[in-house]
């Protein structure tokens, strides 16, 4: 994401199963961050992949981090988890669209 033609913050991602978008990473620079911008970045790009005909949605984040509160609000649920060893819980978020996706 570009604000004044200056990167700001990113979102990347892959498919899981070769068929349900996972987003892997949200980055911003730290004074653009509680500003919006992520979950703007979020529906964008929910939006395009909806207008590509996907209606699933992956994410995830270790349930030590704030991550998974800005998920929650933007309509995730938890559908799961893991621990890696000396790890916390990474904690598995899903939004479904199907219901809205016109």
């Amino acid at each position: 994401m570009e604000l004044s033609g200056t990167c700001i913050g990113w979102l990347r991602y892959s498919l899981f199963w070769d068929e349900i978008p996972f987003m892997n990473m949200l980055y911003f620079i730290e004074e653009h961050r509680r500003k919006g911008y992520g979950r703007l970045l979020v529906k964008y790009w929910e939006s395009m992949l909806l207008d590509k005909g996907f209606k699933k949605f992956l994410t995830s984040t270790l349930a030590t981090e704030e991550a998974q509160h800005f998920y929650r609000k933007l309509g995730y649920t938890d559908i799961g988890g893991f621990i890696l060893p000396l790890e916390p819980l990474e904690v598995l978020l899903m939004k479904d669209m199907s219901w809205n996706a016109t």
